[in-house]
């Protein structure tokens, strides 16, 4: 499945928007997680609308407005040298 990864100024980050979630929430499960993690995870996309995680499991829903770059993929971009 692709997905969608912005970059910003602290590199790639996939993001995820209250429609995909509306769309298949299921296929989200890995990326959300569960327990006390997922659930601020999806407050934030209710509240927000979308949200950023980066490959270390960290999320903002802000780092849309620093995107310079934005690309379809199955997996995070290689980590730049």
């Amino acid at each position: 499945m692709l997905k969608t990864y912005v970059k910003a100024n602290r590199g790639w980050w996939l993001k995820i928007t209250k429609e995909d979630l509306a769309d298949k929430p299921q296929q989200w499960d890995d990326e959300i997680g569960d327990g006390y993690y997922g659930n601020l995870v999806l407050e934030k996309i209710n509240k927000d609308g979308v949200i950023y995680i980066n490959r270390v499991g960290g999320f903002n829903s802000f780092i849309g407005d620093d995107a310079t770059e934005e690309i379809q993929a199955e997996d995070f971009p290689e980590k730049e040298q």
